[in-house]
């Protein structure tokens, strides 16, 4: 075993008389078991160690040792045993801890404050009044702090990218601690994350009370110098102040014991300023003391009011969600574009020492050399800093007097001991002390230091504020409430020793808004050893601060005065004033609502620290501490309001609760009535007590005048029209005398560009608008009513189809609409399509969609491309109309119907009157099915009439096509097209393309099975079918397009020919009659290349696939004229014309064309009664024969007994053709095997006016 003594000769000052200089020596053992841990009684001189004897020499910069004469310190060998019973305290080795090598965390408070006040500066001059954007926000430095970085739905959390840059500084520096920079604001802000960061423990596994040994019981009481001295580790010396120089070292030179140990000495560099009367440490050249204080009025300290940890935290979560927002995350239908700092909030006074880490490293390096270098021989060198064990702190307040805030009262209850000895009360000064933290895993040795070095907020440093506290378990602790009262503090440890201190009454300043204050720090040795509190020395005092308050004033309270229960208020909330006009029909428009919503507003909430701090409580001679006020606070701060005050007549007329001083009036901007931009303020009236402020209603009635006060019963009634909404900005105002007392405005002030700026900012501070200073909170005031005030009305609707195949049309234009009261329009549509079966038809109605109204303020709104499903790719001419949906669904009663809330209601539509309907069309977007052919038939088409030449009958040849059911696959309107070829596109026929210029010739073969195509009879010699049939040679389109393509060739050019089509009711069958003309060709053939044809159809959409028809013939046209001879009144002559031939290709024969005359022999003889003239028919001549058209021209003569009678003229026609002999044998007429047959047959009725 081996007992080892360190001495430290402590300066302490001058005896009264300055003939002596005072030491306190300090004695700290160290004990060595040589093994397992021992208890204290194996160190016999440690088991009553204030009984041992002891003489004590002193030595001054190496002259020779002064005798020194030890003064009692009222040592107490009963108080040493009963803290260290020897039996009971367990004693281990003792081994100096190296924490040189240990990384030191912190943080540059001044950097991460600096940044703040830009910040908040720059913002709050730029947008006083609105929110900020979030671009803007990030344009001045909000996001620089953000720990999260990407972009769409990849974001990265840069935590471990930040830490391993913070930790590779210090490898790359080789340093525990890092030194201060310039200001680097995302590392920054970074390091005080990381220097928050969550460092273990649970509430509900606390870590285990130690098992102290003696030297770490020791050390406990270490920051007690009474006990200290009771416990003889602290012994006060006196040495002649003659012959001693006035600065070098001081030591302990011997120490005479009974007992056997080594004894180290600790050299002390020391100051003797015999006029000052000061014996003191001596600071080293790079220290931070002078004086025996802190030189808080360098650069290297500053003062700082705002809780910069708590600024800190917050600006990172906002940075990181200002970064997402502006990227597109995290935003919701109601996100904006804007958006306000965060709140800060007042710190109190801290004083800060900047790089304060690098300074502790440097600490533990020094002490880690001490204890390698100990050496009796060649003591290690202290200087004022190393022997330093905390400060205490003054403060100077604007009476110019210097107030401790260490000075208290201490209680010290020994647990060993009874009777008076069990009680020890002293009046000392407490020490601020050093705090570093560690994390609960022992593994994880790294340090945490604020550079904070204390904070004071209007209370003691040394003593907890008097009340009970709030345990972890969420309780007082009332149960540990002392005889007198006052909360104890049990102990917990081996000691068995319980602490409790109380300020000294009447020391302590008072911390208030507005006040002046300078701030100095005594150092403290580790014995317990400073300057005294009284003395006037201000040297080293930091400059003077005007404490003011960073927390923004709350907008007002608000409470609904309703006796309707809230559950029967739709929509109505504490910031929702509703009042409802059921204007179910239009009638009721006019109506006035009966309805009237209130709210009762009342100052923020506060607390009793603010109430404090503002100096309501301050008396000539103190603090208000009677019953009465106390009663008053504990009161009021217990004290809540409802969110609905359900009786009216019974509201409080008192503010019941602590409400903030700094809310003077209420402001409310934006009212319904008033001019924009403008603003009524009302005041809370707090008299003839600071206590007695006075709420207020504001009542929301019908109306559309501007808002009126009622002073005496403090009521202002706002009015509002049908529909309306109102968005009231509710916010607190303070004094000109308050507004001083801001710390934001003061940053704001300091910010502004020029006299003229800050005067503006200052008079919308005043007026309660800067949204920095006097936040607000929204009002939303609502006239809901039932249904819409006006119909929509169709502006503009113009549905497109885009794409093949799309079953649905994209719909532009606009409706115009009532929009204040109008929260959505539903389109509707109305439509009547084919079955495809017959003609029937079928009725067609669907909801297209339904368009919300965002905004209140436009008379038009698109439709913004929504789309109408139709399901299908139909043509329809659809007719659309619109009903409106009220805004304030949200408002009344669930019950009520849509129907009840729409305008006209649907239950009454479709409109009775067209003029609501809007009349469109929605083009086809599919191909239509191809045609299901099932034959040809020709057809011939008759004409009757008379013009210049006389009576006249014309007969066309056509053909008729049946196809099967259904019909109309695309819709209305759909036809039966004929696809024809339109040839090469000739591109040389002039300098540019020309629409439709084709050059004509054989259809390709690879075009041939879907493209139209002639024919000629072989038989007869007549004149050529064109090449290729075209959209002239068919008569009876009723459309024709060019330019088409077929899903077969869709590379290929196609025109069409689309003819309506009929129904066969007896067939079930539809069919298309075509007329064509064939040209100079007689008895054409043509094959047709048939699809269905939609002409409303979108590009590519108009034709289905292609049907081929076989070859058909259809008969060449013929007219026939019968006209009076004017030479002759009884001669008709017949004239007959079309398309002939030549002759027959098997033998030189034209056709012929014979008339005869039959008379008409009354109507009783019904078709019969038509009886021949004359037997013999007249053959009429071919009086011309062209390629292209055949005259045939004769004379009939009429009887001349009746020529008046009714007469008809019979026309035949007959081809000639060589055939079988007649089983009778050659005639003489047409000689051997010719024959003829009729292919033309017509009759001109004469006589009776008819000629």
């Amino acid at each position: 075993m081996k007992q080892t003594i360190i001495w430290t000769a402590l300066p302490k000052g001058m005896s009264a008389d300055g003939k002596n200089l005072l030491l306190s020596v300090m004695v700290s053992p160290r004990l060595d078991t040589e093994g397992p841990p021992l208890k204290l009684s194996a160190f016999p001189p440690f088991t009553n160690w204030p009984a041992q004897p002891l003489t004590i020499s002193i030595q001054f910069s190496g002259q020779a040792p002064v005798a020194a004469t030890i003064i009692p310190s009222g040592a107490d060998p009963a108080l040493w045993q009963a803290l260290f019973p020897a039996e009971e305290t367990s004693v281990r080795s003792f081994v100096p801890a190296d924490q040189s090598k240990q990384l030191i965390h912190s943080f540059p408070v001044a950097n991460v404050v600096e940044h703040l006040r830009k910040l908040y500066a720059a913002v709050g001059v730029a947008s006083p009044t609105d929110l900020p954007l979030i671009a803007e926000l990030a344009q001045k430095g909000a996001t620089l702090v953000r720990t999260v970085e990407g972009q769409g739905r990849e974001w990265f959390n840069l935590d471990d990218h930040l830490e391993a840059d913070l930790l590779g500084r210090y490898k790359r520096l080789k340093t525990t601690a890092l030194p201060p920079g310039p200001p680097e604001p995302a590392m920054d802000f970074f390091r005080a994350k990381h220097f928050h960061r969550f460092k273990g423990g649970n509430r509900d596994n606390p870590v285990p009370v130690p098992d102290f040994d003696f030297h770490e019981a020791v050390a406990m009481v270490g920051n007690h110098p009474l006990l200290m001295r009771r416990l003889g580790l602290v012994i006060e010396v006196s040495v002649p102040l003659a012959g001693q120089p006035a600065g070098g070292t001081v030591q302990v030179a011997s120490v005479g014991h009974e007992f056997v140990s080594d004894d180290q000495p600790l050299r002390v560099h020391y100051l003797l300023d015999t006029a000052k009367k000061r014996f003191l440490p001596a600071p080293a050249a790079t220290s931070d003391l002078a004086d025996g204080m802190l030189r808080l009025g360098t650069t290297d300290f500053s003062i700082q009011q705002v809780d910069a940890d708590g600024a800190a935290l917050k600006a990172i979560d906002y940075a990181n969600q200002l970064q997402m927002r502006q990227q597109g995350r995290l935003r919701t239908a109601d996100s904006t574009n804007d958006d306000g700092l965060p709140a800060l909030r007042s710190g109190g006074v801290s004083v800060l020492r900047t790089g304060r880490a690098v300074r502790l490293a440097n600490t533990f390096k020094t002490v880690t050399q001490a204890n390698t270098n100990l050496n009796p021989q060649n003591p290690p060198e202290l200087w004022a800093d190393d022997v330093t064990g905390g400060f205490r702190v003054d403060v100077q307040d604007v009476a110019g007097i210097w107030r401790s805030l260490c000075r208290r009262g201490v209680t010290y209850r020994v647990g060993r001991l009874a009777g008076p000895q069990a009680t020890i009360t002293d009046s000392d000064e407490g020490t601020v002390t050093a705090a570093a933290m560690q994390d609960v895993d022992p593994t994880k040795n790294d340090f945490y230091l604020h550079e904070a070095l204390f904070h004071w907020d209007g209370w003691s440093l040394v003593a907890p504020r008097p009340g009970e506290a709030i345990q972890n378990d969420g309780l007082s602790h009332g149960e540990n409430l002392g005889p007198d009262g006052k909360a104890r503090n049990p102990s917990k440890t081996s000691l068995n020793l319980e602490i409790t201190a109380e300020p000294t009454p009447k020391t302590l300043p008072r911390l208030r808004f507005g006040g002046t204050y300078r701030i100095r720090a005594r150092s403290v040795d580790v014995a317990g050893n400073s300057l005294p509190y009284d003395s006037t020395d201000a040297s080293q005092a930091s400059p003077q601060v005007t404490y003011r308050r960073f927390e923004p004033v709350e907008a007002p309270a608000v409470a609904i005065v309703s006796a309707v229960p809230l559950s029967n208020l739709p929509g109505e909330s504490t910031a929702h004033l509703v009042i409802r006009s059921y204007n179910d029909t239009p009638a009721d428009d006019g109506t006035i609502s009966p309805e009237m919503s209130e709210r009762l507003l009342l100052p923020p909430r506060t607390a009793v620290a603010t109430i404090e701090q503002y100096g309501l409580l301050d008396t000539p001679t103190g603090v208000d501490a009677t019953p009465t006020t106390w009663n008053r606070l504990a009161a009021k701060d217990a004290a809540a309001i409802p969110e609905v005050y359900p009786n009216p007549a019974a509201l409080p007329t008192e503010v019941p609760y602590l409400a903030d001083p700094f809310a003077a009036a209420a402001v409310l901007r934006g009212l319904p009535g008033t001019a924009p931009e403008s603003s009524q303020a009302i005041t809370f009236d707090a008299a003839p007590g600071w206590w007695q402020g006075k709420p207020f209603r504001i009542a929301m009635i019908e109306g559309n005048g501007p808002p009126t006060w009622d002073s005496t019963e403090r009521i202002l009634t706002v009015e509002l029209p049908k529909a309306a909404v109102a968005k009231v900005r509710l916010s607190s105002r303070v004094t000109p005398a308050d507004l001083e007392k801001l710390a934001v405005w003061k940053w704001i002030e300091d910010e502004a560009f020029d006299d003229e700026e800050r005067a503006r900012l200052k008079q919308l501070a005043l007026d309660g608008l800067h949204w920095m200073l006097t936040p607000f909170r929204e009002l939303t005031l609502v006239h809901a009513v039932q249904q819409p005030l006006a119909p929509p009305v169709i502006e503009a609707l113009n549905p497109r189809k885009a794409a093949l195949g799309d079953t649905f049309a994209t719909v532009g234009g606009t409706v115009g609409v009532h929009a204040p009261s109008t929260g959505k329009v539903d389109l509707l549509a109305l439509w009547s399509e084919p079955t495809g079966i017959g003609f029937a038809r079928k009725s067609g109605e669907s909801h297209a969609f339904d368009l919300p109204v965002a905004s209140p303020d436009t008379p038009s709104v698109p439709w913004g491309g929504r789309r109408h499903e139709f399901g299908d790719t139909k043509y329809r001419k659809v007719s659309y109309y619109a009903t409106a949906t009220t805004r304030f669904r949200d408002y009344f009663d669930p019950s009520l119907t849509s129907d009840e809330l729409t305008r006209p209601p649907k239950a009454e539509l479709p409109p009775a009157s067209a003029t609501h309907l809007f009349e469109t069309e929605v083009l086809n977007s599919g191909r239509p099915l191809a045609p299901n052919l099932l034959y040809v038939v020709p057809t011939f088409g008759w004409e009757a009439g008379e013009d210049e030449r006389g009576t006249f009958s014309r007969r066309t040849g056509g053909l008729r096509l049946y196809l099967e059911e259904p019909w109309f696959s695309s819709g209305d309107g759909e036809l039966l097209g004929v696809v024809v070829w339109p040839g090469e596109r000739d591109w040389c026929l002039s300098g540019k393309p020309i629409r439709d210029t084709f050059v004509r010739i054989e259809v390709p073969d690879e075009l041939k099975p879907y493209a139209s195509q002639w024919g000629r009879d072989p038989i007869w010699l007549s004149g050529p079918t064109q090449q290729v049939p075209s959209l002239q040679n068919f008569t009876k389109a009723v459309a024709v397009q060019t330019s088409l393509t077929i899903e077969e060739r869709p590379d290929t050019l196609v025109a069409v020919a689309g003819h309506g089509v009929g129904y066969d009711e007896e067939r079930h069958l539809f069919y298309c009659d075509l007329d064509i003309d064939a040209g100079d060709s007689y008895y054409p053939f043509v094959r047709l290349a048939l699809v269905r044809y939609q002409p409303k159809s979108i590009a590519g959409a108009e034709l289905s696939r292609v049907v081929l028809a076989d070859f058909a013939q259809f008969a060449p046209d013929r007219i026939c004229w019968v006209a009076r001879d004017a030479a002759d009144p009884t001669a008709l002559r017949i004239t007959v014309s079309g398309t002939g031939y030549r002759r027959n290709a098997s033998f030189n024969c034209t056709g012929e064309i014979e008339a005869r005359l039959e008379r008409w022999l009354g109507p009783g003889e019904g078709d019969m009664g038509w009886v021949p003239v004359s037997m013999a028919p007249v053959t009429l001549f071919n009086a011309q024969a062209l390629k292209t058209l055949s005259v045939w021209e004769g004379t009939i003569t009429l009887p001349v007994d009746d020529p008046d009678a009714l007469f008809r003229v019979v026309v035949e026609e007959y081809e000639a053709f060589l055939g079988d002999a007649p089983e009778a044998g050659l005639t003489e007429r047409f000689g051997s095997g010719r024959e003829r047959r009729l292919v033309y047959s017509d009759a001109v009725e004469v006589g009776e006016g008819k000629l």
